[in-house]
């Protein structure tokens, strides 16, 4: 549990690192543009909700069912909820192109077009990458349950050296732009990242599922053995029973 819990406290405080750098960089434009990208974050953040939570809720059915060896429930169950995650994502996004002015002018308060175009810039171009996001949150929480605590902080410290580099390079050179291509591009990075890792874990605990089925079969069969000596036991009682019955009868009346 210890252990668990150091790690995901680690990957939060290099993504809370990362957003710190960010922030620093995105303070040095224009007061508009800090306006936009509060507006736009308040807006997608509370999209971003129902994402996380399912990804909790899968976390701790991939848990139990990792304690159970039940590996096939948890790859039908990460299906599932990233299909969930798709029509959540494209639900987002229709939200977004169709609803995203209004809703940034109603949190803004204000018509200037400059604040309302970067805001809705940063806006679409994240909700276009909501799948991706999704599947780095189903990934992560997934990857601790299962006790592999790696990966999910390199993926975080991956996060953190992008949004430096966008801090030190990008956002100088093209302005608010960089800002917003910069977290859609690291969720598809570090989703990608762990797609790759978990899938060859899947491939492992196939392989090794095969292994155990071919290289103990001595140990199924004596199982099956024991099975059925335990049936035939049990239905041998009765008679059993009765034998001892009419013995002890027998004996009492020759006495």
């Amino acid at each position: 549990m210890f252990a668990t819990g150091f790690s995901m406290a680690m990957m939060q405080c290099v993504f809370s690192l990362g957003s710190v750098v960010l922030q620093r960089s995105i303070n040095a434009l224009d007061t508009d543009i800090i306006t936009a990208h509060t507006a736009s974050r308040r807006v997608y953040e509370m999209l971003m909700i129902p994402m996380s939570t399912v990804s909790s809720a899968t976390s701790t059915f991939v848990g139990q069912n990792y304690g159970a060896k039940r590996y096939r429930r948890i790859r039908q169950a990460n299906r599932k909820m990233l299909l969930v995650e798709f029509l959540w994502s494209v639900f987002s996004i229709l939200v977004c192109w169709t609803l995203g002015r209004p809703l940034v002018i109603l949190l803004t308060a204000t018509g200037n077009e400059e604040i309302i175009a970067n805001a809705l810039l940063n806006l679409r171009l994240s909700t276009a990458c909501f799948f991706p996001l999704g599947a780095l949150f189903i990934l992560r929480y997934s990857m601790q349950a299962m006790r592999h605590k790696v990966l999910p902080v390199l993926s975080s410290t991956i996060e953190l050296v992008v949004k430096i580099i966008s801090a030190a390079v990008l956002v100088p050179a093209i302005g608010y732009l960089g800002v917003a291509v910069t977290e859609p591009v690291i969720w598809c990075m570090c989703a990608l990242f762990l797609a790759v890792f978990y899938g060859k874990m899947i491939l492992l605990t196939q392989n090794l599922r095969r292994f155990h089925r071919l290289a103990l079969p001595g140990s199924a069969f004596h199982q099956a053995i024991h099975r059925a000596k335990s049936k035939c036991r049990f239905a041998a009682l009765p008679f059993l029973r009765l034998w001892y019955n009419r013995t002890s009868k027998t004996i009492g009346e020759k006495r």
